[in-house]
């Protein structure tokens, strides 16, 4: 059960662990608001980049102080709708800005260069906030959201190493309820252009996420070839696929997966 927040807490600190993730969407959500926070992490995550999160939401209003060696502080801060283009292709930056936006006096749009996972944007449709798509453009305004009950689907990159086992070692098996959002394809693409033999049926819609079932039979694969598109709808599961490259004779090739540094 998640409960609303009656009244926001000032002055706490959030450990968010090794968990990227929870720091840029707590981030939107810390700066919407208005409180003051201060965000910890282990090692790992004071050293991955927290400024392609900060200056959007510091450019709608939100005031953050860095740490030379930690993570970062909200400062509260009055958020006003901005226009917000992408300059990393991220979910978790376009996630933070729109949860973000849910506070902001005004409207605030965020423009995307390329497509990129939409979990946010749907879940804050199924609450019933004032959000709308158009291309690579999302609008969202300031909302009160209504609860709703869900099943989490089976998350695609767990279930990518199960599929890879199966394939490397020439079994049929079928795995179910699997989470099929376009946006997490990625994985599927790249398999079947390298010779995958995959069956994607069951499929239907649990609010607004796509889900189904994913067979896999017995098959002769081909190098791997990931497209800038590719890598950015499977960027979870790159590390999967290039084992399965180390398995397969022929040159390999992913486009643009510098993003890998930055994962945990």
């Amino acid at each position: 059960y998640v409960t609303p927040i009656k009244k926001a807490n000032n002055g706490v600190i959030l450990d968010c662990g090794n968990r990227g993730t929870t720091a840029r969407l707590l981030a939107g959500l810390v700066a919407g608001l208005g409180v003051r926070a201060k965000f910890t992490g282990d090692e790992t995550l004071v050293k991955r980049p927290m400024e392609r999160v900060l200056k959007p939401l510091e450019k709608m209003g939100a005031k953050f102080k860095r740490y030379k060696n930690g993570l970062f502080e909200s400062c509260g801060g009055s958020l006003l709708g901005s226009e917000i283009v992408a300059e990393v292709n991220s979910a978790q930056v376009k996630s933070a800005v729109l949860i973000a936006g849910l506070f902001a006096a005004g409207v605030t749009v965020y423009c995307e260069k390329l497509p990129t996972r939409n979990h946010t944007e749907l879940m804050l449709y199924g609450c019933g906030a004032d959000i709308k798509s158009d291309g690579l453009n999302i609008s969202v305004s300031r909302s009160t959201l209504k609860s709703l009950n869900l099943t989490v689907p089976n998350d695609p990159s767990s279930v990518a190493y199960l599929i890879a086992l199966s394939l490397l070692a020439g079994k049929n098996t079928s795995f179910d309820n699997v989470l099929l959002n376009e946006r997490r394809l990625g994985f599927f693409n790249v398999l079947k252009r390298c010779g995958a033999n995959l069956l994607i049926h069951n499929n239907r819609v649990e609010h607004g996420e796509n889900v189904g079932s994913v067979s896999v039979f017995k098959s002769e694969l081909k190098p791997l070839y990931a497209s800038i598109q590719d890598v950015c709808d499977a960027i979870d599961e790159l590390p999967v696929l290039s084992a399965i490259a180390l398995a397969i004779r022929g040159e390999h090739r992913f486009c643009n997966v510098r993003e890998l540094r930055y994962k945990e």
